[in-house]
């Protein structure tokens, strides 16, 4: 590779320097620009999944016509469609039962690195079509499912929960809820809108990203393929054994599975980039009412090096901030990576009990509510002697047992970006926390 593209200050010409590459030089620039962005998404399709033997669902093989029941009279489309659902459920149950069940199915090489790069602070999400849950069997963890879930089922008419697998092992040829309605997938069938919430979040994704990477889709299903025109950054890459759309517009195009050009993928650490010179990284989450003021008030401190609000230590899902003021059982949480050389965790809590109500309930100020819980979430157990110490100290201070929860962090969903930063972005917003502390620091 003789010229240095990450300079090249017209996209034109980029663009043309990329397009010549082949072979091991077009794994190099990839690689290198992947070094080089710290905020990448990922866009997959059944291309991804087929590599851990999940067949396209449109092709019939393997399907057997039973319980009287001839997949030869239906259109793929059709059989996992609301339509479908609605006026043939017994066709819909059956199909699903042979052609949806994902359960044996493992994680492949993409899979795998995709969630060694969200590890690494490399990747910002996965947005998936597919919806075997197999980026989150992988330790994915920001994961965008457009078209819903083959993990999750509830009942159409009373919205009653049910496990995974109840469908695949209910007797009934269509399995029903005690309230007499049927129990369907959480999946976005033909004819349906999809989740709105994954959509929003996919779009907040791609607005910041400055790499986007499309894999195992031709970019033809609306209207998720339409996402790609969301996308302003500076490198599109596009893996897919066939053309796209979108090819004219890519920087890199790479036509072999998805798995072979990812297992060749070498992940440089964001994190890790941010240690060099000595600076080593914790992270702690609190959870401390709204948390627009929260991040405001850390922000100001020297050693705190980011920052980001979400929802923390609830059911494992990523909600919206709509469900999560409807009880979902989330914290309003803000996460904080910080330098213990520059400040410590002692520090920190100290400063977090000084803008809390440790003893009220479910109420911070005048916001009350399961999401303005009180929370100390912890990352590491070597985080828990800092902890415990000024958790005595407090209490003692108090006369009183404290109402803050004391756990290890069990998920964390970043929240929407308009959250993100809010009082910064919206000086006169909303906030329980008195003015005055947010002039204590000298950051």
């Amino acid at each position: 590779m003789n010229k240095d593209f990450l300079k090249m200050e017209s996209g034109r010409e980029r663009k043309a320097y990329l397009h010549s590459l082949t072979g091991d030089e077009k794994i190099e620039a990839l690689n290198r620009i992947i070094a080089f962005c710290d905020h990448i998404v990922f866009f997959g399709g059944a291309g991804v999944s087929t590599e851990s033997g999940i067949p396209d669902f449109r092709s019939k093989d393997g399907l057997y016509n039973q319980r009287d029941v001839r997949f030869d009279r239906y259109e793929p489309e059709y059989l996992l469609s609301h339509d479908c659902l609605v006026n043939h459920p017994d066709v819909f149950f059956e199909f699903y039962r042979q052609k949806m069940d994902a359960r044996g199915c493992k994680p492949n090489a993409a899979h795998l690195k995709l969630a060694e790069m969200e590890a690494a602070g490399k990747l910002d999400a996965v947005i998936t079509q597919n919806i075997d849950g197999l980026h989150q069997h992988a330790g994915s963890r920001k994961v965008y499912e457009v078209h819903g879930t083959t993990e999750k089922n509830y009942c159409s008419r009373c919205g009653k929960k049910y496990p995974s697998d109840y469908i695949y092992n209910s007797e009934e040829r269509i399995p029903h809820c005690s309230c007499g309605g049927v129990i369907r997938p959480d999946v976005t069938l033909y004819g349906e809108s999809l989740p709105e919430t994954a959509w929003e979040r996919s779009i907040d994704a791609l607005s910041i990203a400055q790499c986007f990477i499309v894999g195992g889709t031709s970019l033809t299903v609306y209207p998720a393929a339409s996402l790609v025109r969301y996308f302003r950054g500076p490198f599109l890459i596009i893996c897919n054994r066939g053309a796209t759309q979108y090819d004219q517009e890519a920087d890199l195009i790479f036509r072999e599975n998805i798995g072979e050009v990812f297992s060749r993928i070498v992940v440089c650490s964001f994190r890790r980039r941010k240690e060099q010179g000595g600076r080593k990284m914790k992270t702690i989450y609190l959870a401390g009412g709204c948390f627009w003021g929260m991040q405001k008030f850390f922000d100001q401190f020297d050693g705190i090096a980011k920052t980001e609000v979400g929802y923390a230590n609830g059911p494992d899902y990523a909600p919206s901030y709509q469900e999560v003021c409807k009880n979902s059982g989330h914290a309003e949480t803000l996460r904080i990576d910080y330098e213990p050389e520059k400040i410590s965790l002692t520090s920190i809590l100290e400063y977090y009990f000084l803008v809390i109500d440790p003893l009220s309930v479910n109420r911070q100020g005048e916001d009350s509510g399961i999401q303005y819980r009180t929370g100390i979430y912890y990352t590491g157990e070597d985080q828990l002697p800092e902890i415990r110490a000024v958790y005595a100290a407090e209490e003692n201070k108090a006369g009183a047992k404290l109402a803050v929860e004391l756990e290890k962090l069990k998920n964390f969903f970043p929240a929407e970006e308009y959250h993100q930063k809010y009082l910064d972005k919206n000086p006169g917003g909303y906030c329980h926390i008195p003015g005055r502390f947010f002039s204590l620091g000298q950051k």
